[in-house]
């Protein structure tokens, strides 16, 4: 029977008919989908990360329990099962379009019914399915982890986000060519199974044969049925990642707007999700009526006609409310108790808010009124920085020279005491008109004298000058202080830091990095700072096997501070304490989900602002 010369309902036609059961059929797929995979998977990572041998657990953990080995295994068997789920269902949707497509009506309970008549056969043609693929899949998956391993296992990935190297753009191309040639050939090997399913269901075959058929009788159509496939399978999640992608400049402008405040952010995070997921779910919905009408009439297209099979609708059209409701409210439950598991999955670290430069978004930087607005703020340690002049004096002070908050080109070390004395640190940028006009440059003698017994101090030696005397002259300033016990030294200058590290080796001595740090550095030094780019769960982690903390620089965003929380270090460095302080305080109400959440947009947005640059 030729197509389009039959007296049978169209593609558009037929869809419109039987939407509205399908629709019913797709909505308890997904519940029951839901209700038996999420238990599976709440259950494993409750098991995998509480039985951790680790001190202590953050958010990332969970993601990784599920990309371990065991984590895998448990994946498949997941996947498996909404696997299996998806065709028992579809099968019951293709059973409402065949039997509307040659004008008999059949009832949802009628096609539930007659669906698990045949389920033995379904599974075992699902398991050959899913087996098959995974086959299939697998040169393509271990070859682009070999290449992967290859190219870019010598550093973290945040690194080359950052720079971008030949063999970073090689490796992402030669990934994305194999990946799409897996696509290509899962699809085709989707199009070889399309007839299984009826050849199972109207024509008793058992499986091996059905799948034999299946194939010869796509043969001649392989060409239209990849193309049909391919649109029904990209178009509904390309349009989501669309609307996912739009919306998150948005979501981040917002967290601004609302000073950063994750609590709100991740409340409206969720929305957004919810709102993509509604979508998908309607693509979904939409998509399987035109898949289900798409399946029955392509059995004319290729021959197979089984009309003359009828299903006698023997199952009441109704069901009972009681059964329904109790039905709903049993799955409902599972997946509300399933959320719940999952919430509890956090030991949480304490993390050490750093004032960077003081509270220096709230007092000029380097100055005693910024370290006494990080005492105020509530930060746990103030950082500072440290550089020597030629007359032996230490000051707080950062650049080399005056340009950015005196507008004028001389150093620091050209300047005289009674010149450095005169400069007033509280009256550039922003600061112009504000209260700090007058606001000295200090010496680590006045900071060291304002923050005893008060604040926590981490100073940063600047190497402007010679390396040995300034270490020298930190030391000295801290134990004349008696402060050895509270202060924390580190460097930028790798030198300087192993200098300071085998002069005091039972001081906290740090490293300050924004490359990846080797594990050398891992094991030589007390703690590192690093920037944003380069931190990951992997580094804190492998600091931890050391005994060596994390400190991540400088984060002044809600979701950035959140999600370097989520990365396990031991602090934030912000020049907004008040904001960190709150941020932590919101994170301690929000479950891994809603952290993880935020995470993935700050990682998504930090992959776009690199991008674009």
């Amino acid at each position: 029977m030729a197509d389009g010369k039959d007296e049978t309902p169209g593609q558009w036609r037929l869809s419109r008919a039987i939407w509205r059961r399908v629709w019913t059929v797709q909505s308890l797929v997904m519940l029951v989908a839901l209700a038996v995979t999420l238990p599976i998977a709440s259950a494993y990572l409750n098991v995998a990360v509480r039985g951790s041998d680790q001190a202590t657990l953050v958010d990332l953990d969970v993601l990784g329990a599920l990309f371990s080995p065991s984590g895998l295994v448990v994946l498949f068997i997941i996947g498996l099962l909404w696997l299996t789920i998806q065709v028992l269902g579809h099968t019951a949707q293709l059973i409402i379009a065949h039997e509307t497509l040659h004008g008999r009506e059949i009832s949802v309970p009628a096609s539930l019914r007659h669906m698990a008549s045949h389920a033995k056969g379904l599974l075992v043609l699902v398991l050959r399915f899913a087996l098959q693929s995974t086959a299939l899949a697998s040169p393509f998956l271990l070859l682009s982890a070999g290449i992967l391993y290859l190219q870019l296992g010598q550093r973290e990935l945040n690194h080359y986000l950052a720079t971008r190297p030949p063999e970073f753009v090689l490796a992402l191309t030669l990934v994305g060519l194999l990946l799409a040639g897996m696509i290509f050939a899962l699809i085709r090997h989707l199009v070889d199974w399309l007839l299984a399913l009826p050849l199972l269901h109207f024509h008793n075959e058992d499986p091996a044969a059905a799948r034999r058929r299946s194939r010869q009788l796509a043969g001649g159509h392989r060409a239209r049925l990849f193309l049909q496939l391919t649109s029904w399978v990209s178009i509904p999640p390309l349009l989501i990642l669309a609307v996912a992608i739009t919306l998150i400049s948005p979501l981040i402008r917002f967290s601004e707007m609302m000073d950063h405040r994750i609590g709100l952010t991740s409340l409206v995070v969720v929305i957004a999700l919810a709102l993509c997921a509604a979508l998908g779910f309607l693509a979904r919905l939409i998509g399987a009526s035109f898949f289900a009408a798409y399946h029955a009439r392509l059995g004319l297209r290729t021959g197979l006609d089984a009309g003359e099979t009828e299903i006698p609708d023997e199952a009441p059209d109704r069901i009972p409310w009681a059964v329904a409701c109790a039905s709903i409210l049993v799955i409902g439950i599972t997946i509300v108790a399933s959320f719940n598991w999952l919430e509890d999955l956090r030991k949480d670290p304490p993390v050490a808010v750093v004032a960077h430069r003081g509270a220096s978004q709230d007092a000029p930087e380097n100055t005693l009124a910024a370290i006494e607005a990080a005492i105020d703020a509530g930060a746990d340690v103030v950082e500072i920085d440290v550089q020597q002049h030629p007359s032996g004096e230490l000051y707080l002070f950062h650049d080399r020279d005056l340009r950015r908050i005196a507008k004028e080109p001389r150093r620091l070390r050209e300047m005289d005491a009674e010149s450095i004395a005169q400069v007033d640190a509280g009256s550039w940028g922003k600061w112009a008109t504000s209260e700090f006009k007058g606001e000295r440059i200090p010496t680590l003698k006045q900071a060291l004298e304002a923050c005893r017994g008060r604040i926590q101090v981490m100073i940063e030696l600047k190497s402007y000058g010679p390396k040995d005397p300034m270490a020298k002259a930190v030391i000295a300033a801290v134990e004349k202080a008696d402060m050895a016990s509270s202060v924390r030294i580190m460097s930028f200058d790798l030198e300087l830091a192993r200098l300071l590290n085998d002069t005091k080796p039972d001081w906290q001595v740090g490293f300050v990095t924004s490359a990846p740090p080797e594990l050398a550095e891992l094991r030589e030094f007390d703690f590192l700072a690093v920037g944003m780019g380069v931190l990951s769960r992997d580094l804190t982690r492998r600091a931890g096997q050391t005994g060596t903390e994390i400190y991540a620089w400088t984060l002044n965003d809600g979701i950035d501070l959140s999600s370097a929380a989520s990365r396990g270090v031991a602090g934030l460095i912000t020049d907004r304490p008040t904001t960190a302080i709150r941020v932590l305080q919101e994170r301690s109400r929000l479950n891994p989900a809603e952290r993880l959440t935020l995470d993935l947009l700050s990682r998504i947005a930090m992959i776009r602002k690199l991008l674009h640059s």
